[in-house]
Order: structure tokens, then sequence, then C-alpha cells
């Protein structure tokens, strides 16, 4: 059993200390935290402690990998910092410190993905959960079991629900962004359920010319889509900083929503709104020429350097391309397959890793990782427990990944949902039986061919090869 107080108590001092922390905050597997200076941080004592799977710093934080116990450390850390474990400090503290940097296209491209990600990641349960009840009626409908007529409420019900968890995306966006750019959360779910009223749908539909306060407005529909929601937030937090700051104090509660709303009705509608939707057709356009430039080998490709773009955070980004061919076309048959034959190639190196180790802590290691991307999809803890201190066995998985993702290239298999975990992989295959099939295959050959290739050439026992 790992003392989770001694560990928490261990990390803090090696980030500085108390008074070093801006911001703290967790994930699936990582503290993280924004210091004040991050010079005062060292780095390997953290990688030293026991119960540290890695650490490094990224995207303005310092993170530090527990694994899929995380919360746990998290709340001891929360107990020694006399914080709320649902409350965290003062968003602003690290907007400050951040805002102190030199202007650098590294920012600018690390402020992007974390404003995504951290918008975006968020309302992935809500997708999961509509995908898997799209799946169970399906498979119980007509078309396949017939258990259940489509005329049934229950049917019925159930595909409102799984409707609900894509259309309504907008507004599930605009919370999780309001939070992320510390906007006003209602205002900004009165902004973005704009976009997909019905009267505007409407309106939109008859092709009658349309504006703003005599602004021309382009009419797209916004249904099931999530750049224009970030977008729309993030400048309305802008907005109600200056307004804040200049209204007087006793009509400041009037003034700021109303101002905000009417500033930011032609801005949504008139330029926002229209360029999220401009970028993400661009987005599907770039991956399918992806494709049709690379073919079998773009899917292989992406699938041997997945983990190299979770190290940088770059795969949130790639989540935003996932979206959008899901939105646009139905489907994606680069992104999601070549992840999918990542993350079965994870479980087959932490495994073999597991087995072959002679070392017990390495063997918990390698199983606890294995179990981390099976249930949990977490590759951080094999990424950094097990990928990063043994580069051999990061080659065989990246052979095996693009084997994998090379047949499922080849054979053209496509994704229709997005699959929460390595274990219900199955129900983001879907489409024609031979796709499944093939789908099914191309998992098994990058789990297998990086198992045999950890088992009996990644490993050494020796950290470094």
């Amino acid at each position: 059993m790992k003392d989770y107080g001694q560990l928490a108590k261990d990390v803090i001092e090696a980030v500085g200390g108390k008074e070093n922390i801006a911001h703290f905050t967790h994930c699936v597997t990582r503290l993280r935290f924004n210091l004040k200076n991050d010079a005062l941080v060292n780095v390997e004592e953290v990688k030293k402690i026991k119960g540290v799977i890695g650490a490094q710093f990224s995207t303005n934080q310092f993170q530090v990998i527990i694994g899929q116990d995380v919360e746990m450390a998290y709340e001891e850390a929360c107990k020694l910092l006399d914080m709320s474990p649902e409350k965290g400090v003062d968003e602003n503290l690290d907007k400050d410190l951040t805002s102190k940097e030199p202007f650098s296209v590294k920012r600018v491209v690390n402020g992007v993905i974390d404003a995504l990600s951290g918008s975006l990641v968020a309302i992935l349960p809500a997708m999961i959960a509509g995908g898997m009840i799209k799946m169970i009626y399906t498979l119980l409908g007509p078309t396949m079991l017939n258990v259940l007529s489509d005329t049934s409420s229950t049917y019925r019900i159930l595909s409102i629900v799984g409707d609900a968890a894509f259309y309504f995306l907008p507004v599930y966006c605009a919370y999780t962004a309001a939070k992320k750019f510390n906007a006003d959360v209602v205002i900004a779910l009165l902004l973005c359920s704009v976009l997909i009223h019905p009267q505007l749908i409407e309106l939109i539909n008859s092709g009658e010319p349309l504006n703003v306060y005599g602004i021309p407005m382009k009419g797209v529909g916004y249904a099931n889509t999530v750049l224009a929601s970030v977008m729309i937030v993030y400048v309305q937090s802008l907005i109600e900083k200056v307004l804040k700051k200049y209204s007087p104090a006793m009509l400041r509660t009037i003034i700021v929503p109303l101002c905000t709303t009417l500033i930011m009705l032609p801005v949504a509608l008139c330029v926002l709104g229209p360029l999220g939707s401009w970028i993400g057709e661009l987005l599907s356009k770039a991956v399918l020429l992806i494709h049709d430039i690379f073919g079998p080998l773009a899917v292989a490709l992406i699938a041997a350097t997945f983990l190299l773009l979770v190290t940088t955070g770059a795969h949130q980004t790639l989540g935003t391309f996932c979206i959008t061919q899901l939105f646009t076309i139905g489907y994606d048959d680069i992104l999601l397959p070549a992840s999918i034959a990542s993350g079965f190639a994870v479980v087959a190196a932490a495994l073999a890793f597991g087995i072959r180790s002679k070392d017990k802590d390495d063997k918990s290691l390698g199983f606890s990782c294995a179990v981390s991307q099976i249930f949990g999809g977490a590759s951080e803890p094999t990424l950094f427990g097990i990928l990063f201190p043994h580069k051999r066995i990061w080659g065989c998985l990246m052979v095996g990944a693009f084997a994998g993702g090379l047949y499922m290239g080849i054979t053209k298999v496509a994704c229709y949902l997005l699959a929460p975990s390595v274990y219900l992989v199955f129900m983001s295959f879907g489409g024609p039986a031979s796709n499944t099939v093939n789908g099914l295959i191309g998992v098994a050959i990058a789990f297998a061919v990086t198992f045999v290739l950890t088992f009996f050439f990644g490993v050494t026992n020796k950290k470094g090869e």
C-alpha cells in the first residue's frame, strides 16, 4: 500500500514548498502544479519519490505522474496545502504568472493546446455516454437483435438521449470553456445556446439574408460543434474583465451581463461562429489530404508516433480533428484507428515488461500500467514509468503500433464512435461487419507484434536500454 500522505509531502517539498505553488489540480493520472518559480523544482528528486512514475514540465505546468490512484495523492496534498479537494486556488494566479512570459510561438502553441484540451477533455464523458447509448439501442433495435421496436418508447427515449449528447455539444463546451477561462458560466451558456436555438436554425434554413445590428451574418449550423464555443467564451472572458474594471460597483451586476451579451452577439454570430465552422471544415480537409497523400502509411505513422504526441500534449489537439471528422463525415479512418493501435501496443508492452521483469517492483509496475491503459485509457503511467527508462521497449512498441496501424490503413478501418478505454474498443468500429473484423485484426497485430518484440528483445532489466 502506498503512503499517500508521505508521497504528497515529498512532492510538495520537491517542487519548492507550499509557498511556490500558485495553482494546484489533478487529472486522470497526474498532479498538476502552476508554480511561481520553476527553477526551484528538483525534477530528478521528484522522479525518485516512491509512488511517482514520472515528472515533466508541459504547457506551463509541472506535472507529476502518479497513475490511476492520483486522486488519493491529490487529497492528501490538499490537506497539506490547506485547500479543499473540490476547490482549487485562484486560477488568476497562474494566469498572471504566464502573462509575464515573453511572447513566443511556443507560448502561443502551448496556450492553444491548453485551451482546447481544458475545454474539450471535460466533455468526453457526455460523448462516451452518448456513444454507448447509441450502441445499446442500435444493438437492441430492429436492425440487429430486434429486442426493441423502433416505435417503442424505450427505443425512442434512448435515441433522444444518444442524439442529445452530441447535438448540444456547443452548450456543454460553453460550460467547460467558461470554467477554463474564468468567464461567467451562465452568460456563456446563454450565448452558446443561441447557436442552436430552433428559431435561429429556422431563419438560417429559410435562406433569407441575416444581420446583427446591420452587420451581415453568415448562416451556419452549429449543432455538434465545439470550436466556435471555445472561441466565443474566450472572447467573452476578455470583455467581462474590461466591463468589470470600468463599471460602477453598484451597477456592475446589471451592466456586465447585459453589455457582455449585447457585445458578444455580433462577435459570436457574425465572426467567431462562422470562423469556428470554417476552421472545422479546414481541419477535416487537412486530415483527408494527409490520407490522400500518404494513404495507409498515414495511419501507421501516427500510430507509431502517437506517444510522442502525448508527451507534448499535442494529442489533445488531435482530439479536435477526431471530433471534427465524426461530426463532418460521420467517421474517422486515420486518427482514431491510429490511437487505438497505439493503445493496444501500450498494453502489450506493459504486460510483457511485467511478465519478463525479474524485479518485483517492476513486475507490479508493468501490470498496473497495463490495467491503467485497459480500463482507464491512460498511457502516461507506461510512458513515464516504463518507456522513458527503457528506450528499447519504446522501439518495440513503435514497431508493433506501426504494424497494426498499417493493416488498419490498408483495410481502410473506420471508427464511428469514441471508445473510452481499450476494453470497450469494439464500440468504435461500426459500419460493415468487415470493418469491425479488420479493426480487431489490426489491434491484434499491434498487440502481438509489440508483446513478442518486448518479451524477447525489449526487456533487458537495465534502465536506459
